[in-house]
């Protein structure tokens, strides 16, 4: 890596230890970018007690993400602070580095102003409903749409989310779609102690497993798996759902679990790291997560746990909604569904669970794919070619 190359610079809200598919993809791709040239990342995030390790140059504009502080105050400090730092950051790196706002909000809004009032170019990441839904940040959309259209060129992370940014600003926008990545699976001689001692703490005994890793609200659609589960345990004895994750739809979902008569059958386990989240992808048989639209929810704009699920060899369930057509190929690595028809999630399952044949050749596809298309490395070569960095 040259000392004259030029320099890649996110500035975002969104970053570990946040744990949501934003953090992880700016996470990673940084990291990888950091192998071929200067990465830095500003973030308004704290970086906690354990901050992940990582080859970019890390700068904590400590002032906004200091505990106990208003949105109020995070705004003026945001403004006041944060952005003249940022400034002086940019000035120091010169002419030739890239800047790029990984994820729009208001907060960032700040930064996108300082920005174009100091002529200094920068892209925008594109996720999902924060730049394409009308009614998320309705009361500032003059700004967003000021702060897009100013932009050099979007990065939308799936082809479906490129199609409604086009939809909502117009065919004259610069758009660049760039599918997110995920590292390769961790050496299996590391996972087999986990995988181990989770199926002895959860009393597996060689039952089948369905799991899904997500954020517990409705759009993910887990109460729809949970309504296939009385038939499924029928068809299915032992049959266990795994949940993965922290949400406000929880109390919800153990109260239908109970109505239901399945509560034994399913195990919310919460917030997970990383080791174990990649212990649960090798216990389970499949991987589902029938997304939906839900109002006032942004769609589901590409959805890493697909990507993690194939690249573990195990073939997914996925709501045939945003951008998973990008995640989940149709009946090559997985199964799209309607997620507003339940039965075709209870199908699509039956069917999985029914035929191993079916679901090896699935998993070994879905991580054939991964291997070749979304692992890091790869991620990053396509990232300097669409920016002109390679």
């Amino acid at each position: 890596m040259s000392d004259t190359s030029p320099q890649a610079i996110l500035l975002t809200t969104d970053f570990p230890p946040m744990s949501g598919g934003i953090a992880c993809f700016l996470h990673g791709l940084w990291d990888e970018l950091a192998t071929s040239l200067p990465a830095t990342v500003l973030s308004t995030v704290p970086a906690g007690t354990a901050p992940r390790p990582h080859r970019y140059r890390l700068e904590i504009l400590e002032a906004v993400g200091a505990p106990g502080l208003t949105t109020s105050q995070r705004l003026l400090r945001m403004r006041g602070e944060a952005v003249p730092a940022t400034l002086a950051h940019l000035k120091a790196a010169g002419a030739d580095a890239l800047v790029f706002i990984g994820v729009w909000s208001v907060m960032a809004h700040h930064w996108c102003q300082a920005l174009q009032k100091s002529a200094i170019p920068y892209a925008i990441f594109a996720h999902d409903g924060e730049l394409t839904d009308a009614e998320m940040y309705a009361s500032v959309d003059p700004w967003r749409q000021g702060d897009v259209r100013a932009a050099r060129f979007l990065l939308a992370n799936s082809r479906d989310t490129a199609t409604r940014l086009r939809m909502r600003y117009g065919e004259t926008l610069d758009i660049r779609v760039l599918n997110p990545g995920v590292p390769d699976r961790p050496v299996p001689e590391n996972l087999r102690p986990w995988v181990a001692a989770l199926k002895a703490d959860l009393q597996l005994d060689g039952g089948r497993v369905l799991l899904t890793v997500a954020r517990l609200e409705r759009s993910k659609g887990i109460d729809l798996v949970i309504r296939c589960l009385p038939d499924l345990a029928r068809a299915f004895p032992g049959l266990r759902y795994l949940v993965a994750g922290e949400g406000p739809e929880r109390e919800a979902l153990e109260s239908l679990a109970r109505s239901l008569g399945v509560a034994p059958l399913v195990t919310f386990l919460g917030r997970v790291d990383e080791l174990c989240k990649q212990a649960l992808y090798d216990l389970c048989e499949v991987y589902v997560m029938p997304s939906r639209l839900v109002p006032g929810r942004p769609l589901e704009g590409f959805g890493i746990v697909f990507l993690e699920a194939a690249v573990a060899a195990r073939p997914c369930v996925a709501g045939r909604v945003g951008g998973t057509a990008d995640a989940v190929v149709d009946g090559v690595t997985g199964l799209r569904v309607d997620s507003s028809d339940p039965r075709e999630t209870l199908a699509a399952l039956d069917r999985l669970l029914r035929d191993g044949a079916l679901r090896l050749r699935l998993g070994e596809a879905g991580r054939e794919r991964v291997r070749r298309h979304f692992l890091w490395p790869a991620v990053a070569g396509r990232f300097l070619r669409e920016t002109g960095l390679g």
